[in-house]
């Protein structure tokens, strides 16, 4: 308990670590899609795109009041480039795992910097869906899609990854029940948002502070099933279970992972431990 208890006492302190691996309590507490919690993480690397060594890499909380994790992280990424790669014709690949999908405004964030920086890919995969009912956050997200980022739900192999590379490779990830049903929804949810910008060159036209009405157009595609009130699909509410049928999580196989792939990440990522 008392461990515990000073992770978040070092987490407030340092909302953005770099080159440290996440605790698990953390992954699983955070990134369970039937789990809703009060803050946001972020997972995030960058590299070239022709090379698997991680030039930049760790995660991030929001920081209440102050700074979101995607902001944090754009930040750093920013620095480092100018500080490191002057180099204005290597491209890159930026992927963040999220626990929740970006807020409206860091959906305009990221996607005016995807617009500025064209040699970077920005690929956002999440957990969670952010106020998905709201307006304005539909046109955050659809903005963002409209810029050239890369927007998933995160499934089963997206977690089994992130954990692998981000906490540990010397365990495997332990699969909570519910977590298909869980993505199926969400996807369900993201696409019919997507989809309704059928106009691309009007898409996002609305300012990140207007539109948020609710839609209700989106409610019937919301995880209702597992009894979810709106208000709880939020990041700003008591943590709240979605209980099914099963009853313990189990381990999962990595048999039809890529897993060679993921070691050479890991061998090179770990190489400053």
């Amino acid at each position: 308990m008392e461990e515990i208890h000073r992770d978040d006492i070092a987490r407030k302190k340092h909302p953005l670590r770099l080159r440290k691996r996440l605790p698990q309590d953390h992954f699983y507490q955070e990134f369970c899609n039937t789990l809703r919690t009060c803050r946001t993480l972020l997972c995030f690397s960058l590299c070239q795109s022709t090379k698997i060594l991680w030039d930049i890499w760790g995660y991030a909380y929001n920081k209440p009041g102050h700074s979101h994790a995607e902001s944090m992280v754009l930040e750093e990424i920013k620095t480092f480039l100018t500080q490191n790669q002057p180099d204005k014709t290597l491209k890159y690949t930026l992927t963040l795992y999220m626990s929740f999908s970006p807020c409206n405004e860091c959906c305009y964030r990221l996607a005016t910097y995807a617009k500025l920086e064209r040699r970077i890919k920005i690929n956002v995969m999440f957990s969670k869906l952010y106020f998905p009912e709201h307006r304005k956050i539909q046109k955050g997200l659809q903005y963002l899609e409209c810029a050239g980022v890369s927007l998933k739900v995160m499934e089963k192999q997206d977690f089994v990854t992130c954990f692998y590379l981000f906490v540990t490779e010397h365990e495997a990830f332990q699969e909570w029940h519910c977590l298909d049903d869980m993505t199926k929804q969400y996807s369900s949810t993201l696409q019919a948002i997507l989809n309704q910008c059928v106009n691309r060159s009007d898409c996002g036209k609305d300012s990140p502070g207007h539109g948020a009405k609710e839609n209700s157009h989106y409610q019937h595609l919301l995880p209702s099933q597992y009894n979810i009130p709106a208000e709880s699909l939020t990041p700003e509410h008591h943590t709240k279970h979605i209980y099914c049928e099963a009853e313990t999580p189990w381990k999962c196989s990595l048999n039809d992972l890529s897993i060679s792939n993921m070691k050479s990440v890991k061998r090179k990522l770990f190489d400053e431990d």
